[in-house]
């Protein structure tokens, strides 16, 4: 496998550069220190819409494009070499900002996923090392990114000959001293592999980069002695590490039943792992709780299990309590596994750990190595939740056969019957959370619900914070099982809002303007008073209003002098509008020695550093929530926006202040989601209640510090936008039920075409939030003046947005993309969007029982867009959607 770490200095660029000779597409370097063998991206295979493009600064005056993202498309090279080994590669890439590169060698499972930022600026050529384990003879490297945009790739170089690395190896038998074959073997750490034992019961990970790695044995219904090994340095370890299995025994006398409801856990107080049935199905079996401090401490390795039971009436419902206190004989270690059994079809569990001074950076209330199956049949999807909703990321729902690690949440369902199983956390205070699921066929091989993920789409380099103390526990996680995993979906994110309800907002659902969308930098306080009296004077008067009209000025308003601001906001006042304002409240300023305004320090002193190094993601420095410079710095700007009257804020890149650091202002706080609570939470008293806050780039969670959030960020008005928009609803709708409302971002319709404006509108106001983003200026182009009279004025259209709900999607099969079909029942009426991505008219004939609807019912039916009015008799509806465009229906029920 792979591993990141080195960025290379100018000189040894310089060095790798200098003396090179052309050898067709392949170069060789040297200088007496150095030697690489280059392979250009232009060269390789490319997939899936990976394309060739100019570059001045490349090598060969080209590079390839497009890899990642919607498509996936890849890039693979073929590389042969004389000698196995561990081989340095150095790759040649450009970015605007920090991206990533899934990189898989030969036949792995586990790509490795790597960050790539900049180190020679923005749109340069830049260098980053990995390492890569190749056969002799010929070896395929692989770049892609199935979840969002990667780097433009220039070129690979492979040193001459392999580096300093080592071997692992070991044997695993049996208590009676057999080998044990066919037992899968994981390594964990710096980099990822899995093995088999052989006949022998022996295993071995050859070419392992020097580093920090966990080894872990795993098998259906068996257990192992040691449970894995912690290798802290591999430079200085033992190369040797044998493991000794056994069968679990279900014995019934150690088998307690802890009912409630539709739940049943048949906990083994034997061997300490769970089996899980919903109304009789196997959902989980042999699952266990892991901690690692940092030797693996797990539920499997106590010698007594003591099991108690109380009723419980919470905010979750009523049910029954179950602990689980776990001890042994000459150990000052205790855990508590704990799980709240509810009256309803979901239930908790978290796992604590006691003793003295302990420190966890890796907690795992649930850990199944047996394969079950609870869906026999139709399409098995386990659906991918990004963290955040930066660099165009996507939702994913791959089929079954898959490795995926979701954040925060997931759902392995069938879309066919609809029925699933969602696993997440309702607490997002301390962990950021990982659920990872290996699926084969119908059966979920493997499960791991985990605090401490952190990854490349996490945007961190850095391993999660620890957190310390004589007694600490991990995220509490929701396991449901569901008829339809669309519901749910909505029940988990209902009891994230049970545990932290949103900012609350009694007025309508915001209408209004963001000055981000057609004008962007170019914003003036004219321009802007223009805008407003746009809408009061075309707008408001004829449906786009609904009782509160928000415009908002985005990036560079602040630098806006007081008095040109309150004449901004007087002016909305006047035309019965709101002010909105922006906000970045966790990035810094890239002069380092610059004065932090209102304040004795310098940013170098708020920054979030990592291996000492400054953090950047899109380009922005990362800064320290927790700091009282940050602190101060964001107060100011807020009570400065509230005296000048602004009732609307725009707060925006929060994702920066999640990033895991090598310390906090602080000290109290450990994790990056810390560090986040405490930043948000401090801009939450200085809001107050009279502020409608709007989160832009942010993570998902926690959601309880504004009233909405952008599903997706920076779509303006282009039908690939469009769907990368609905993909986010496709998958993540369900937001709506923790905050007010999901938001769209900003509709701009002057630079499209008529089918594109009805698609945006329409992708707008079945997200939830209507938010307008032409030139309304008297400069403004006179195309999207009157685009906005005609499509943002459609009353129908208008009052679908004045409930601010998600649609739901009517199929969740569309892996990366979005769907196409949307719906939503409200009373009496069932509305339902169809839109078509396609560049040709595309023919859909949908069956009303898949909406909800009797087949064998009339139905009035009108399409919105057009006011056209028919009755469906057949049971189905045949809709032709045009290249681009979209069709809304109105049942009437």
């Amino acid at each position: 496998m792979l591993i990141r770490k080195e960025r290379k200095s100018p000189k040894y660029l310089k060095c790798l550069l200098s003396g090179a000779v052309v050898l067709f597409f392949t170069l060789i370097a040297t200088n007496g220190f150095c030697q690489e063998v280059f392979y250009e991206a232009e060269t390789a295979v490319l997939t899936k819409g990976a394309s060739i493009d100019t570059c001045s600064s490349c090598s060969a005056g080209k590079m390839v494009k497009q890899i990642g993202d919607a498509n996936n498309g890849g890039v693979t090279f073929d590389i042969p070499v004389k000698t196995a080994g561990l081989y340095a590669v150095n790759v040649y890439f450009i970015v605007y900002d920090d991206r990533s590169f899934a990189i898989t060698v030969n036949d792995e499972l586990f790509p490795q996923e790597i960050i790539f930022r900049t180190t020679e600026g923005k749109n340069k050529l830049s260098a980053q090392k990995i390492f890569v384990p190749l056969k002799a003879g010929n070896n395929k490297i692989a770049f892609n990114n199935p979840y969002e945009g990667a780097p433009q790739l220039d070129k690979i170089g492979i040193s001459g000959t392999p580096i300093k690395s080592a071997t692992i190896s070991g044997t695993i038998k049996s208590t009676a001293g057999k080998p044990l074959s066919n037992i899968e073997v994981f390594l964990s750490g710096d980099t990822k592999r899995n093995t088999n034992t052989d006949k022998s019961g022996h295993y071995q990970f050859e070419n392992v980069p020097l580093g920090e790695y966990y080894i872990t044995p795993s098998k259906s219904k068996a257990l192992f002695a040691p449970y894995d090994y912690v290798i802290t340095d591999l430079s200085k370890a033992e190369k040797v590490y044998n493991f000794t299995g056994k069968e679990i025994n279900a014995k019934p006398a150690g088998i307690s039943k802890l009912q409630s409801g539709k739940w049943r856990i048949e906990y083994n107080t034997a061997s300490g792992t769970a089996d899980f049935f919903y109304n009789e199905k196997s959902i989980l079996s042999d699952a266990y709780a892991a901690v690692r401090i940092p030797e693996t401490v797990t539920s499997l390795g106590f010698d007594k299990r003591v099991i108690t039971k109380s009723n419980i009436n919470d905010k979750y419902g009523k049910g029954v309590r179950f602990d689980v206190a776990l001890t042994k004989i000459n150990n000052p270690i205790k855990m508590i596994q704990t799980f709240w059994v509810y009256d309803t079809d979901y239930l908790l569990t978290e796992v604590k750990i006691s003793g003295k001074n302990l420190s966890s950076n890796y907690m795992a209330p649930l850990v199944s190595n047996s394969p079950v199956t609870f869906l026999s049949s139709g399409d098995a999807r386990a659906l991918y939740v990004p963290y955040d909703n930066d660099k165009w990321t996507r939702y994913i729902s791959f089929p079954f056969n898959s490795a995926v690690t979701s954040n925060e949440v997931s759902a392995l369902y069938d879309n066919t019957s609809r029925k699933g199983l969602i696993i997440g956390s309702v607490e997002h205070d301390v962990w950021k959370t990982g659920i990872k699921s290996v699926t084969s066929n119908f059966t979920l091989k493997n499960l791991e619900v985990f605090g401490g993920n952190t990854s490349n789409k996490t945007r961190d380099i850095l391993k999660h914070g620890k957190i310390t103390g004589d007694e600490i526990k991990s995220p509490k996680v929701f396991l449901g099982f569901f008829a339809d995993w669309r519901m749910g979906l909505d029940e988990f994110a209902k009891a994230n809002s049970k545990n932290a309800p949103s900012r609350p907002w009694e007025k309508p659902v915001p209408f209004g303007w963001n000055s981000w969308g057609k004008i962007q930098g170019k914003l003036t306080v004219q321009k802007a008073i223009e805008v407003s009296d746009y809408f009061a004077k075309n707008l408001q008067p004829d449906n786009f209003n609904n009782g509160v009209i928000y415009i908002g000025l985005d990036a560079g308003a602040e630098k806006f002098s007081d008095e040109d601001l309150a004449k901004f906001v007087s002016t909305c006042k006047a035309n019965k509008q709101e002010a909105g304002a922006y906000l970045g409240p966790f990035l810094g300023n890239g002069n380092e020695n610059a004065q932090v305004t209102g304040t004795n320090y310098k940013y170098k002193d708020i920054y979030l550093y990592a291996n000492g190094n400054k953090q950047y993601i899109d380009g922005l420095v990362a800064v320290d929530p927790t700091h009282p410079a940050t602190k101060q710095k964001v107060q100011n700007t807020i009570e400065r926006f509230k005296k000048l009257g602004f009732k609307y804020i725009k707060m925006d890149f929060l994702t920066h202040g999640t990033l895991e650091a090598d310390k906090y202002f602080n000290p109290k706080v450990k994790t990056g989601i810390q560090a986040y609570n405490e930043g948000m939470q401090h801009i939450q008293k200085c809001l107050g209640d009279s502020i409608f806050l709007n989160l832009s780039i942010s993570p998902l969670f926690p959601s309880n510090y504004s009233q909405s959030r952008r599903i997706a960020c920076d779509t303006w008005g282009d039908t690939e936008k469009i769907e990368y928009t609905l993909n986010s609803l496709t998958y993540g709708w369900w937001l709506s039920k923790m905050y007010k409302f999901n938001d769209a971002d900003h509709v701009v319709l002057g630079d499209f075409t008529e089918a594109e404006n009805r698609s945006r509108v329409t992708s707008s106001v079945i997200t939830g939030i209507f938010i307008a983003g032409d030139d309304f200026s008297a400069d403004g182009g006179l195309i999207g003046k009157e685009r906005a009279k005609k499509f943002l004025t459609n009353k129908d259209i208008n009052d679908i947005a004045k409930m601010g709900k998600s649609f739901e999607p009517v199929e969740g099969d569309t892996g990366s993309k979005a769907a196409e079909m949307f719906v939503h029942q409200d009373g009496n009426n069932l509305y339902l969007a169809v839109f078509n991505f396609s560049k040709s008219a595309k023919n859909n004939n949908l069956e009303l029982s898949r909406l909800g609807l009797l087949s064998n019912k009339n139905y009035q039916v009108k399409e919105l867009w057009t006011g056209n009015t028919s009755t469906i008799k057949s049971g189905s509806l045949d809709v032709t959607v045009n290249p681009g465009d979209v069709q809304v229906f109105k049942f009437t029920l």
